[in-house]
């Protein structure tokens, strides 16, 4: 089994009444990376997330949970404590060296 996680940088396409009718991804090996993009689409509507995927030994995707990043009242960007599912469920914790990554990243 392994875990790879991922920097994304969300685009939401959304219908009328606001329910997400496509996401497109750009997928980032950094933090860092991330928010250069997001910074150089300001304009749009872009929304950070780090994406957590569970391989099994034959390297087929098991599973996949999402931690979208929110801004605080400063402008200050932090991960949740925990993944979620895509049935809203509460996942896999966080790792601490994401959470310091992104910090890392905004002092750039």
């Amino acid at each position: 089994m392994s875990i790879i996680y991922e920097w994304d940088a969300e685009e939401w396409d959304l219908e009328c009444d606001g329910s997400i009718k496509d996401i497109h991804h750009n997928h980032h090996n950094s933090a860092t990376g991330m928010l250069k993009e997001i910074e150089q689409f300001k304009s749009t509507c872009h929304h950070p997330v780090v994406v957590r995927d569970e391989f099994d030994a034959h390297e087929c995707l098991q599973d996949r949970q999402w931690a979208y990043i929110t801004t605080d009242e400063g402008g200050v960007l932090h991960l949740p404590e925990f993944f979620k599912d895509g049935l809203d469920m509460l996942g896999a914790k966080v790792p601490q060296r994401l959470h310091k990554e992104l910090a890392m990243a905004q002092k750039k």
